[in-house]
């Protein structure tokens, strides 16, 4: 073997190790939002909601501590007018939930059975929740969703949106109002089909790369250098 194979071979092995060193070293979930739904005008399809997708590499359960939920009144701090976020126990690593505010758990079923009318086979909506209470509807104004773990209400994440079209969700990633077809994959829900106005979301769709992905990314990279010092 040629001292440039095995410097790459060593090089490409360190890598990989790091790589799993890392994933090991560093697991927590990281709950993120990522998509807002602020209602419409008329009748509403579903109460407001809020989808949270789990960016991190382990999975988020009640164990670790409750989830809640506020909009802007909290401005980012514990207000004491948090609402527990009920029917969801776990979010795995790249996972999808839902999260209605001022919902109850009758309307996470009407929520999936109108959003399953036109789902494309990679929409996940296992995961529906639902934060009973008051004070936490979104403006159409503009508004915030505030996300807390725990008694201590640490805060994980926050979301804004300003002035909200009718029936149209805000893509935090995106940093626009869906548009059906869009690179969320953002669907047309139609008026024709439920009986309410137009909806355009992506709900339960996400880009984020699980973990395990990132590694195999990882360790491709490291296979591409290797290869490239051998010619």
């Amino acid at each position: 073997m040629s001292m440039k194979l095995s410097w790459c071979l060593g090089v490409g092995t360190v890598l990989v190790s790091i790589l799993l060193l890392s994933a090991e070293g560093q697991a927590a979930f990281d709950l993120r939002i990522t998509e807002i739904w602020s209602g419409q005008d008329g009748p509403d399809l579903s109460p407001d909601w809020a989808e949270v997708t789990n960016v991190g590499n382990m999975a988020w359960t009640t164990a670790d501590g409750d989830l809640y939920v506020e909009d802007d009144s909290g401005n980012g701090g514990a207000s004491g007018l948090e609402i527990l976020v009920q029917g969801i126990s776990s979010i795995g690593p790249g996972e999808v939930a839902i999260i209605l505010m001022e919902g109850e758990a009758l309307d996470a079923g009407d929520f999936k059975f109108y959003w399953d009318l036109v789902k494309e086979p990679d929409l996940s909506l296992s995961l529906i929740g639902y934060a009973a209470g008051s004070g936490i509807g979104l403006g159409g104004g503009g508004d915030t969703v505030n996300l807390f773990l725990g008694d201590a209400r640490i805060h994980l994440d926050s979301e804004g949106y300003d002035d909200a079209p009718s029936g149209i969700s805000w893509d935090v990633g995106l940093q626009a109002y869906s548009a059906a077809g869009n690179a969320s994959g953002a669907m047309l829900l139609a008026e024709s089909e439920t009986g309410f106005g137009d909806n355009i979301a992506s709900p339960g769709m996400t880009s984020v790369p699980e973990p395990t992905t990132m590694l195999l990314i990882g360790i491709g990279v490291a296979g591409l250098l290797v290869g490239r010092r051998r010619k």
